[in-house]
């Protein structure tokens, strides 16, 4: 487990292309898929080729995700996405931090963003709870929702209350995975994302 939300499930053994992978209790998805897995408090044999190590997510998270780059800097202009991974309640939580990544002084002056995201009956809120709004996070956009752990496609889905359009919205029938494009600017500001 990396944190409370990520299982990660390396080979440590030579010539092998299949790990053994112990799910705790609760509800798991594969996580470049989206695909739930059945597995509940038991130890399931994973596909794991050359190259590959099986990921996976527990319901009730919300994870902030960045593609890398090959500077800090460099990585702070690509646009973040959030992973919603609902709980078996329909729920989920997480938090993102951020800072300039130089000074020394964050805490005294308060230069950070501390934001909690939430999500309860199809509504997904932000806050920023912590720090006076950094400007890193001023300039940091998010790019794209991920909802795992749907049951169908959402009639409608909505950001601040205005509907979006059904080109903004994709839809994985095989995992039920709801993707949803947007672009916030501001990472401070709080804003919502429905699906009904």
């Amino acid at each position: 487990m990396w944190g409370g939300s990520l299982l990660i499930s390396p080979v440590l053994a030579e010539n092998t292309s299949s790990v053994e992978a112990y799910f705790p209790e609760d509800r798991w998805f594969e996580l470049r898929t989206g695909m739930e897995m059945a597995a509940r408090g038991q130890t399931v044999l994973l596909s794991a080729p050359y190259g590959f190590i099986p990921l996976h997510v527990r319901g009730g998270a919300v994870i902030p995700m960045q593609a890398p780059n090959t500077t800090t800097a460099q990585s702070r202009k690509n646009p973040f996405s959030l992973l919603v991974v609902l709980s078996d309640q329909a729920t989920a939580s997480g938090y993102l931090y951020l800072d300039d990544g130089e000074s020394l002084d964050i805490i005294e002056t308060e230069d950070y963003s501390l934001i909690q995201y939430s999500v309860m009956e199809g509504f997904l809120g932000s806050e920023l709870i912590g720090g006076h709004g950094c400007s890193v996070a001023g300039v940091a956009v998010l790019g794209g929702i991920q909802v795992f752990g749907l049951t169908s496609l959402p009639t409608t889905v909505s950001m601040n209350g205005t509907v979006l359009p059904n080109a903004s919205i994709e839809w994985d029938q095989t995992n039920k995975v709801l993707g949803v494009q947007l672009t916030i600017s501001n990472m401070n500001y709080a804003f919502n994302v429905t699906w009904r």
